[in-house]
Parts: structure tokens; sequence; C-alpha cells
């Protein structure tokens, strides 16, 4: 199902995003990495200041990419597309089952592809922020099922 995907024109759309956002999250930061640098030297406060501006102004860009980039995630997952049903856990309600090996299978296709497309993009530098940015992002607790069955609140 991976290598159908990835010939869609949503994914090309999807890998542009990633890319957005993990460049200003790398340059965020590189921000947060001088400012903390600023601040143990004690430089002068307009330096700081400009610095501090900056840092929110890429906190914003990065809220707004990270925004898109789901966008084109969940448009990845539920695309609109004729052969839908090829990508959808259950066919798109046309099978009794749900395929959730074959889901987390592709999930895993897609975040491996990612990382190694954005590193390689990123001039092979940040490996380590580069993955554990879209691990957070792809493997977030809220998709965790397990993690939710354990966590489940008692009513």
């Amino acid at each position: 199902a991976f290598f159908d995907l990835n010939r869609l024109p949503l994914f090309d759309e999807f890998l542009l995003a990633a890319l957005e956002y993990i460049d200003v999250f790398i340059k965020l930061k590189a921000v947060e990495r001088r400012m903390e640098g600023m601040v143990s030297d004690m430089l002068g406060t307009g330096k700081l200041r400009t610095a501090r501006k900056e840092k929110r102004n890429l906190e914003s860009a990065a809220e707004e990419a990270k925004q898109k980039l789901a966008l084109h995630y969940s448009g990845l997952l539920f695309p609109n597309v004729p052969d839908y049903h090829r990508f959808h856990h259950s066919g798109a309600g046309t099978w009794r089952t749900s395929r959730t090996n074959a889901d987390q299978m592709l999930q895993e296709a897609i975040f491996r592809f990612t990382s190694a497309v954005v590193w390689i993009a990123m001039g092979r530098q940040e490996w380590n922020n580069v993955t554990t940015e879209l691990g957070r992002l792809f493997r977030c607790s809220e998709f965790n099922i397990s993690g939710r069955l354990v966590n489940k609140p008692s009513v």
C-alpha cells in the first residue's frame, strides 16, 4: 500500500509540509540554543530582546507549519481519491474486519520514509532532532491505542 500511496500527489504535498515544519523547528532550536548562551554570558539586552522576538516569530511559524503538516497527514491517511478503499484499514467499509497490522506497517513506512527524506533534504544533519520531532508528531499518545487502554479513566 505504501508504494501506491507514495505515488499520489498528496504524498508530495505531505513531504513538502514535513520539510517546511522541520526547517522551522530546527531554526527554532538554534535560536533557543543561542539564547541560552546569551543568558549565561549576560550579553546586552538588545541582542536578547531581538532573539526573543525571533523566537516568538519562529514559534508562530512552527505552529502554522505543524497545522499544515497535520492537514496533509490526515489527507494522506484519508485520501479523497477513487481507490481510497485500497488504503483504508477496513476497505472504506467494504471489509468486515480492520487491517490494524497493515495500518501500523503503513504508518511506520510513512514515518521512516519521511524521516529519511527530510534528513537528506536538511543536508544529512540533525538526524536525532528530525526523528525525535517527527516521532513526537506521528506517534503521539493520542494515537497510541495500547497507551490509551492502560491509562483509561475509570467511570
